[in-house]
């Protein structure tokens, strides 16, 4: 069974952090499509529960980019959160020791690639033969971004790993990590023109929700939780933001109570204005929250993002 991107991505962070490094989305993304395709050749089960997208630019995994958006091509901060309807919080999902391949495998991951620069990674995904090459290759229409199918990760990987078994010098996993690291040996350290691009796209979507945030008045919100005081009838919602303010705002009736814990449990991507109190939420068409709203609307040029 699959497990959720976030969890993947968290893990990923923890071990990197561990380890002394910090990731920016690029380059998280690339460990994250990595431990993906060794996942399947090594196990023949996807690791992530997310389409792989094949865009112009590279490999793209929605849910990651989108969390981290903010940050562009710098190191990300804080984990990908989700809402954890059971305890009215938000939640970081990782990936435990009770799940051990899993587990071990970013592990080794982690330690393999750390070798090489993200241009390095990111020229590796681009190389002919690669899913994302054949993706966008074999798609009927590229107006669409083609997802990288399972089945390529399968194809690619397993040849690898079949190469490894040959020499008979593998571990449990059926990889070498010296294998894994010779992939990577011949590729320059210079971004090949699709990279340039990528980095470009990464930049250009931090540029669009920074400069559309009137100068930062709008702020990622990492973690939130509800209260409710039965007697007085009023509830209280505490913001956690990504710079480590925290906000409380009150709730003056159940139905805000219960319009917040919709949206907290629906969307990925949540908004605190620091200057209006104002809430917004989503990526793609962020609006005001009904009755949270008591300054002014959410910039409407936030729509596009």
């Amino acid at each position: 069974m699959p497990y959720e991107t976030f969890a993947v991505a968290n893990s990923l962070i923890d071990l990197a952090d561990l380890a002394g490094q910090r990731l920016n989305s690029v380059r998280l993304q690339k460990l994250v499509y990595y431990a993906h395709g060794w996942h399947l050749a090594i196990d023949k089960s996807p690791l992530i529960n997310e389409t792989i997208e094949a865009r112009p630019y590279g490999i793209i995994i929605p849910s990651i980019c989108n969390g981290f958006k903010e940050f562009g091509i710098d190191p990300i901060q804080g984990h990908l959160t989700e809402f954890d309807a059971t305890t009215n919080n938000w939640v970081a999902p990782k990936i435990t020791i009770d799940h051990g391949i899993a587990l071990a495998l970013l592990e080794s991951i982690g330690r393999t690639y750390e070798a090489y620069d993200t241009v390095q990674l990111c020229n590796l995904t681009h190389l002919p033969g690669s899913p994302w090459q054949i993706a966008r290759q074999t798609a009927n229409d590229l107006r669409r971004y083609p997802a990288i199918s399972d089945d390529l990760f399968l194809d690619s990987f397993s040849s690898l790993v079949r190469a490894n078994k040959q020499q008979k010098d593998y571990n449990y996993f059926g990889i070498r990590i010296s294998d894994i690291q010779a992939i990577g040996d011949h590729v320059q350290s210079e971004p090949d023109e699709t990279t340039l691009s990528e980095y470009a796209f990464y930049e250009q979507e931090a540029k669009k929700l920074h400069g559309s945030a009137r100068k930062g008045t709008w702020k990622r919100v990492i973690k939130c939780s509800l209260s409710w005081d039965t007697s007085a009838r009023t509830g209280l919602l505490t913001l956690h933001l990504v710079d480590g303010v925290k906000y409380d705002i009150k709730l003056n009736s159940s139905q805000e109570l219960d319009g917040v814990r919709k949206i907290m449990h629906r969307e990925k991507a949540i908004f605190y204005n620091i200057v209006s109190g104002s809430i917004a939420w989503g990526w793609r068409q962020l609006s005001g929250a009904t009755g949270l709203n008591r300054g002014a609307q959410p910039d409407h040029a936030l729509q596009d993002i």
